[in-house]
């Protein structure tokens, strides 16, 4: 009997530990998301971005950029915003922006925050 609960509560601390590293870890990376993959790939893989933007240089080349915003655990949650550039409808790069900590931690919760500029 007391086996077997030392090996619940193993199997119970691996799980614990496990969970906690997969949160610090991008679903976007070189590996998720390879140079030449498609449109339509990218949509089914990480479903519809939060935001897009697109456009046409000299040489007629049409890129789009498409932005998603993941909440990630390290030391304390963060937003990380990545974002997908395609060029004729490839992937070219994919670019993640800096890290933004929008919740502090207030007793037992976690409170968003917001920046208050002053405007002359």
């Amino acid at each position: 009997m007391k086996t077997k609960i030392t090996a619940l509560l193993g199997i119970c601390l691996i799980s614990i530990l496990m969970g906690c590293a997969s949160a610090k870890s991008s679903k976007f990376s070189s590996m998720s998301v390879p140079m030449g993959m498609d449109k339509k790939d990218v949509l089914a893989k990480f479903g519809s971005p939060y935001k897009s933007g697109y456009s046409k240089d000299t040489n007629q080349i049409f890129r789009e950029d498409w932005y998603y915003k993941e909440s990630l655990y390290i030391h304390g949650w963060v937003d990380v915003v990545n974002i997908i550039h395609f060029e004729n409808g490839k992937v070219v790069s994919l670019e993640p922006l800096p890290e933004q900590r929008p919740y502090l931690v207030g007793g037992d919760r976690e409170v968003g925050t917001t920046s208050a500029e002053k405007k002359p």
